[in-house]
């Protein structure tokens, strides 16, 4: 269990905090099989190379790290600043700070699977692409009972 916790920890404190991609081969299984069907740790590299390209300052924060048997529970937070494309969004140069939780399924101190979710509304909502407040954005203007009640009318 160890040695799993310690797996998590140096993906974030030394892969994705320091860009030392090739620790990858010592902390991803060949077993881990990638979203669309790769497998190992050039499968996981896949997965998160958009995001640390888009924000190349990017910076964890392990909130928790949690470990029981073969599973690791970790809670983040990030920074960063958005300087090259990231799925189709342009670089905006707008400096983000987002959260997220994964779990993870190690197996002899390697990773062997993930299930991450994180902040994507909020994500999106700092970088300008949705609005803060999407339902007063979608009433305003439209004459709806909505923007006539938010405006006291």
């Amino acid at each position: 269990m160890k040695r799993n916790k310690e797996a998590v920890r140096l993906l974030f404190e030394e892969v994705f905090n320091n860009g030392r991609v090739e620790l990858l081969q010592d902390l991803v299984s060949d077993d881990y099989v990638g979203a669309r069907g790769e497998k190992g740790a050039a499968a996981f590299q896949a997965q998160t190379a958009g995001l640390i390209a888009a924000f190349p300052d990017i910076q964890y924060q392990l909130k928790e790290l949690i470990g029981e048997d073969d599973i690791v529970a970790v809670r983040w937070t990030w920074n960063g600043t958005h300087n090259a494309p990231f799925n189709a969004i342009p670089a905006t140069g707008i400096s983000v700070a987002s959260e997220g939780m994964g779990i993870y399924g190690c197996r002899d101190g390697k990773i062997v699977s993930g299930n991450i979710q994180t902040d994507r509304l909020g994500f999106l909502q700092q970088l300008g692409i949705l609005p803060v407040n999407p339902v007063v954005a979608a009433a305003a203007g439209s004459g709806s009972p909505l923007t006539e009640a938010s405006a006291g009318k």
